[in-house]
């Protein structure tokens, strides 16, 4: 198991997360960072409220960013 960090960047400002999350690998860590990612879109648009973010950020325990993935590519699968 390893520490994972899932960041939210929504224009200049990112949205860090200070607890983490112990997964096995970066595929969980990505598919997490996806399901996280998807429901803070519906909520924005359910609500009609806030800003939706530009993407979700996983990152490793040393703060090195490992994928990054855009709303245009989490939204892509359902369009």
């Amino acid at each position: 198991m390893a520490k994972f960090y899932i960041n939210f960047r929504h224009g200049d400002h990112v949205a860090s997360d200070d607890e983490g999350i112990d997964l096995s690998d970066v595929e969980a860590a990505k598919d997490l960072a996806m399901l996280s990612a998807r429901e803070l879109i519906a909520e924005a648009i359910r609500y009609g409220g806030g800003t939706i973010l530009d993407a979700v950020i996983v990152a490793d325990e040393g703060g090195k960013d490992l994928v990054t993935i855009s709303t245009t590519d989490i939204l892509r699968k359902y369009l």
